[in-house]
Parts: C-alpha cells; structure tokens; sequence
C-alpha cells in the first residue's frame, strides 16, 4: 500500500510533467472575473442600501419620538383607569364570584384545550 497518499504514481513521464507545470500564462477567465464584478458591485449595492433605510429608519424614530411618548403616557393613563376600575369591580361580592367562577372555568378549560386543540386545529385546516 502506498504510504504517502500526496504522492502521484504514474508511469508516464509526459503526464507528470503536465500536472507539475505552471499555469501562470493562461489568461483568466473573462466571463468569471465579469461576474465576480458585478457580484461584488451588487453586494455593495445592497449593503448601502440597507444602511440607508436603517438611517431612515433611525430618522423617523427620531421625528416621531414626541408623538410615541405622548401616545406611551396616554396609553399607559387609560390602561391604569382600566385596572382600576376593574380592580375597584373585583372587590365587590359580585365580581369577587365572577372572578372566581372564571379562574375556575380556566382551570377546568385549559388542561381539555392542551389535549383537543392540536385536533381541533388539525379538523379546521382541512374544512379549508
């Protein structure tokens, strides 16, 4: 068995000396080097336009960013009214037992949805 596994065994001396010749005189290959070109000019492309629209992007927030804080304090102002009136609500008996019958109602739901939802949407999909 051949121990050096790099080497080449041949028995004709033209066909070594072809493979142990250079190749530094061929031209290179236009229509590679043209593709590589325009692979290259493409990437660039794409690249400054992304960080363009990233900068748009960034631009708009920037603009925007009084409005979106005004929206963000009015947001948070109606969604603190609405836990407190629905905290305000769980504290009488009525809603104290509504509270209650719910929590129950998902604690009895839940587990049933975990075994007969992947049925019921598999049952769904194919109505479609």
């Amino acid at each position: 068995m051949n121990e050096d596994k790099g080497a080449v065994e041949s028995n004709d001396p033209g066909l070594e000396a072809l493979f142990r010749r250079t190749h530094a005189g061929q031209p290179d290959e236009t229509f590679v080097a043209a593709t590589m070109r325009r692979v290259a000019v493409e990437k660039a492309r794409r690249r400054l336009g992304r960080r363009l629209v990233e900068a748009a992007g960034l631009i708009g927030i920037v603009a925007a960013s009084p409005w979106l804080i005004d929206a963000s304090v009015r947001l948070s102002a109606l969604l603190d009214a609405g836990l407190t009136l629905a905290s305000d609500w769980l504290r009488t008996p009525t809603g104290m037992a509504c509270g209650v019958a719910f929590v129950a109602a998902l604690l009895v739901i839940r587990p049933l949805l975990a075994r007969w939802a992947p049925l019921l949407w598999h049952w769904a999909v194919r109505r479609r």
